[in-house]
């Protein structure tokens, strides 16, 4: 069965485990996959019920592999950057290329980041912003 998408939600998973206390307590209580899996977590309830598929977007630190997609619900991707490229320059590269496809017409784009720069940037590629 299809689901409605009313928007793609692109999330800057290390910035939103940065801005979000319980994450970062997690963080550096526990360890960083532990955040990463809580916020993941958040994240499959979160999308289905606005509407959203959620691309949560990691650098591929230290992992020295290529770019990869985990589709965990129907709802919430893992995108890992390959080496060499931030979750910053991903996001923003996925709003330039949004600007040109036929999505655009159906549904919004909106980034997820408390980082001042990236916002600026996607909001000049025509995508909406959301504080974390």
């Amino acid at each position: 069965m299809a689901h409605s998408i009313d928007a793609i939600l692109l999330v800057d998973g290390y910035n939103i485990i940065g801005a979000c206390p319980k994450l970062t307590r997690l963080r550096d209580r526990h360890s960083l996959e532990d955040s990463r899996h809580q916020l993941m977590e958040s994240l499959i309830g979160y999308g289905p019920t606005r509407g959203y598929c959620v691309w949560l977007v990691f650098d591929a630190y230290g992992t020295g592999g290529p770019a990869t997609v985990d589709k965990q619900t129907d709802h919430l991707q893992i995108h890992y950057t390959p080496l060499g490229q931030t979750a910053d320059t991903y996001i923003e590269k996925q709003c330039a290329d949004f600007r040109y496809d036929v999505r655009r017409f159906e549904c919004r784009l909106i980034v997820a980041t408390s980082d001042r720069t990236q916002r600026r940037m996607v909001v000049g590629y025509g995508a909406e912003w959301m504080s974390a």
